[in-house]
C-alpha cells in the first residue's frame, strides 16, 4: 500500500492518474478517446494509452521528430509499435503517397494497433505482428503488466514469431526507420544489412542499462551504422544537433537520430549541428 501511495504521489497529474486506473480496472475505458494531434486513439487497458490519456502532451517530443523529417509520399517503418500513436501521425503526414509499416511483437498490443489503425480509416499502413530479430523463427517475449516495456527474453512467457527487416522489406527503401525495442536494437539492426543501405535516417532508443541485458554495448551500435555510413547526433534542443562518438556513454534512456547526408536533414527540418 505503501508503495502504491508513493508512485501516486510522483505523478504530475495525480487525480487524472488514479481515475485512469479506475477507468481500466472498471472496463469503462473502452467508451473513452484520447484525442491527439490530429488523430484518435482508444483508452486501451494498458500503460502507454493510459499515459497518453493523464498526459495529452507526453511523447510530443517523439512526434515533433517525425513531423520535421517526413514529407508526403514518404516511407516509414517502426520497429516496436506499440499502440501505434506514432504510426498514425506518420500515416497522417505522407499520406496515400506514401506507406507505413508497423511492427509489434506482443500479441495483445498489436490488436490494440490494428484496432487504433482501423479507428482512424487509415488505408496506407500495414501491420506485422513480430518481432524483429536477425534471423527467422520464433522468440520469446514478456508478458508483462507494465506492457510498455515488455521486450525479447528467453525466459518470456510467450512465444512470438521473428522476422528479419531485409526479408520481409525487401521491395522497401524508408525514408526513416524508427526503432524501440527495449535494448533489442543491435539485432534489428543485423537483420537490416541491406535494408539500411536504401534507409535515410534512424530514429532509435538507446541506454547503456537495456543494451547490457543483451550482451553489447553503444559501439556496437555505432559501428554498425557508421558501417553504413550513418552519423549519430543526439538532441540538445528541439532544433539542435550535437555529434554522438564511439565511446559515449549513455547513462539514461534517450532518442538518437543516424543520417547519412546532413545537408538533406537540415534541408528538411533545418536543425543544426553544435
Amino acid at each position: 500500500m505503501i508503495w502504491q501511495l508513493q508512485i501516486l504521489f510522483e505523478q504530475k497529474h495525480p487525480v487524472k492518474f488514479l481515475l485512469s486506473r479506475l477507468l481500466r480496472d472498471s472496463g469503462l475505458c473502452r467508451f473513452i478517446k484520447i484525442h491527439r494531434r490530429g488523430y484518435l486513439l482508444h483508452l486501451h487497458p494498458a500503460s502507454l494509452p493510459m499515459s497518453l490519456w493523464v498526459n495529452p502532451n507526453d511523447r510530443n517530443s517523439d512526434s515533433d521528430v517525425l513531423r520535421a523529417i517526413l514529407q508526403p509520399g514518404d516511407v516509414y517503418v517502426d520497429v516496436g509499435a506499440n499502440i501505434g500513436h506514432l504510426a498514425i501521425e506518420a500515416a497522417l503526414i505522407v499520406g496515400n503517397t506514401g506507406s507505413v509499416t508497423a511492427f509489434e511483437a506482443h500479441p495483445r498490443t498489436a490488436e490494440f494497433l490494428r484496432q487504433n489503425i482501423l479507428l482512424n480509416k487509415l488505408a496506407n499502413v500495414r501491420v506485422a505482428q513480430a518481432a524483429v530479430c536477425e534471423k527467422f523463427g520464433w522468440i520469446g517475449f514478456t508478458n508483462e503488466r507494465s506492457d510498455d516495456q515488455n521486450s525479447v527474453s528467453e525466459h518470456g512467457e510467450i512465444s512470438v514469431p521473428m522476422v528479419t527487416l531485409d526479408e520481409l522489406l525487401a521491395d522497401t527503401s524508408p525514408t526513416l526507420l524508427k526503432i524501440d525495442v527495449e535494448g533489442f536494437e543491435k539485432f534489428v539492426l543485423l537483420g537490416a544489412n541491406s535494408l539500411l543501405e536504401r534507409t535515410q535516417f534512424v530514429y532509435f532508443e538507446a541506454w547503456d542499462d537495456h543494451f547490457k541485458k543483451y550482451g553489447y554495448s553503444f559501439l556496437d551500435i555505432f559501428d554498425l551504422l557508421f558501417g553504413k555510413n550513418f552519423q549519430i547526433v543526439t538532441f540538445t534542443s528541439s532544433t539542435t544537433l550535437k555529434q554522438v562518438t564511439r565511446d559515449a556513454s549513455i547513462q539514461s534512456c534517450v532518442n538518437l537520430l543516424a543520417y547519412r547526408d546532413y545537408t538533406a536533414i537540415a534541408k528538411r527540418t533545418g536543425w543544426m549541428l553544435e
